[in-house]
Parts: structure tokens; sequence; C-alpha cells
């Protein structure tokens, strides 16, 4: 797996502390992807043409949405994302995209997402026959990603995110409808949940990656559940990140992931550590553990989850 970067995904939201550019320090350019026409096209696949035009107008007139501060080279930096993505989702590699998309809904900005990268992409290979999919692991739930694909059979998304943190979604109880009803699933982390439990989530998407049995994975790669993260509470090492690349590499299935949350100074070194995993290279081990409370509480909710599934 090699990582993805093209410098003019930088030029969004620059002075912004939270997702801002910073994040993708230490990242070298490696990626030319302009075409705007073929990203409106991917972006068709999942919002409407009222969204998009949107979107288009906000960041023309430098409007504030999302809670992210828009001007002309945001849109920029989405159109580069989702050719980054695409070439990612095609070879198998990871996208360093910002801003983030996993909060955006069909017709909906929100959480500082515009545009739902995962799920566009996660569209543009269902429609070339592969069945996808979705793990997302950053400390928040993918609301959006979840409410496009909600009754969708041929998509599955399957979430681990702090609980009960914001957006408030992604309880067990969540498992789909209509005939996408068994095709989501979430799995709350108490909170401060270490290596220990992360390594434990990874059995419960072992078992419903072979159950679904797809030809592709999409990963949204958030690293907010980091140690160091400001805004989550989760307690991910750089091993457990190495951990859940191994994991993928030793599952076999295609892999592909984008950049989702993590706003720390160590967005690099989390990425590295987990396309070290899957390359097989082996570099660190899980770290930090979790207390016998959390580790009790996770059981529990596991086993509502199985349960739900059933």
């Amino acid at each position: 797996m090699k990582i993805l970067f093209n410098k003019s995904v930088m030029g969004h939201n620059p002075n912004c502390k939270v997702e801002g550019p910073y994040r993708l320090s230490g990242f070298s350019h490696n990626r030319s992807c302009s075409e705007v026409n073929t990203a409106e096209k991917l972006m068709s696949l999942v919002h409407s043409p009222e969204h998009i035009d949107k979107i288009k107008g906000a960041c023309k007139n430098h409007y504030t949405l999302a809670e992210a501060r828009l001007s002309p080279e945001s849109y920029i930096s989405c159109v580069s994302s989702l050719n980054l993505g695409l070439e990612a989702a095609i070879e198998n590699n990871f996208a360093l995209i910002h801003p983030p998309g996993h909060h955006a809904k069909r017709n909906e900005a929100k959480g500082l997402c515009l545009f739902n990268n995962m799920a566009i992409l996660a569209k543009y290979l269902q429609e070339n026959g592969e069945r996808v999919f979705i793990y997302d692991f950053d400390v928040h739930h993918g609301d959006g990603t979840q409410d496009i694909f909600y009754k969708d059979p041929e998509v599955f998304y399957f979430s681990t995110h702090e609980e009960g943190k914001w957006p408030y979604t992604g309880d067990t109880s969540e498992i789909g409808e209509a005939g996408g009803r068994g095709s989501n699933a979430n799995l709350p982390l108490p909170m401060g949940a270490g290596d220990d439990i992360l390594k434990d989530s990874l059995d419960v998407a072992a078992k419903l990656i072979w159950n679904f049995n797809p030809t592709k994975i999409g990963i949204s790669a958030g690293f907010d559940a980091y140690s160091k993260d400001p805004l989550g509470n989760l307690n991910f090492s750089l091993g457990g990140y190495q951990y859940i690349g191994r994991f993928f590499r030793e599952l076999g299935v295609p892999t592909f992931a984008v950049l989702e949350g993590g706003y720390h100074n160590d967005v690099y070194d989390c990425t590295r550590a987990f396309v070290d995993g899957i390359n097989g290279i082996k570099i660190i081990s899980p770290q930090t553990k979790s207390d016998v409370k959390m580790i009790d509480h996770f059981q529990e909710t596991k086993d509502k989850l199985l349960e739900k599934l059933d």
C-alpha cells in the first residue's frame, strides 16, 4: 500500500487549529489530481446536484459551512481529495484527503465534512461490480456513511467509535433497514479503551467480513482515537494502528483507505504505522491496556451487537 498525497488538498481552511492542513505535515507530494469533471461525476453518485451546487457556491463566496471556513481553495481540495481517493480505491492505496467526509450525508454538509469521500468511492466500486465492506475506526461515528448505505444490502458499514460521543449515533441497535437490514453494525468503545479492546473489536470485524464476503474493503481511517488526540478519549497507540494494518493484510481482501479525523501532530506517524502494518513491516506491537471495568463493559456491548445481528 502506498500513501497518496497532493499538496492542493492543503488549501482548505488553512488557519483552522482543528481540521487544518497542519494535520498533513510530513507527507510528500507525489500525485497530480486536478480533474474537476472526474470529481464532480463521482460526487453525483451520492450527492444531489443541489448539494454539489451549494458547496461550490459556499466555497466561491467564502461562507462558513459545517463548522469550516470555506474558500475557492476548499473546493479545489475536495476535487483533489476525490481524485486521490479514486486512485487509492482502484489500486488499493491510502489517500490523504482534506477535508474529511464521513459525517456528510446525501444533502447535508456536517461536522467539517463537505462530501462523503468514502461513500462516493464505495458507490463507484459497487457500480463497477465490487462488493464493498467499509470499516471506520474514527473516534466519532460516521453517521453520514451509515445513513447513505442504511438500506443497501450490497455495502456493509461497520464502525468502532467512542461511546456517547458526538454525533450521538452508532448504537448497537442500528443494524440497517429494509433490504439493508443486517448490513450495518456499530461497536461503541468505552472511554479510555486501549489496544487490547481494539484487538478484540477486530475479531468482530473478522466475523462480519467473512459473513459478508466482500471483494473490496474500504477503511475510513480516523486517527483521533489516538492517545494524544485532544478531541477523543480513547487510548490507541501507534502499535494499535500497526496491528490494524497487519490484521487487514492477513485477511487478504483488497483494501484501500482514506483519511478521516486525527487532530494532533502525529497523524504522519499514525498513518505510517497503519500502512507499515498492511505492508508487512513489523515495527511495534500494541501497547495500551484497558482496566477491568472497561473490558467488562465492552464485552457486554459486543454481546449485544452479535445478538442483534444473529
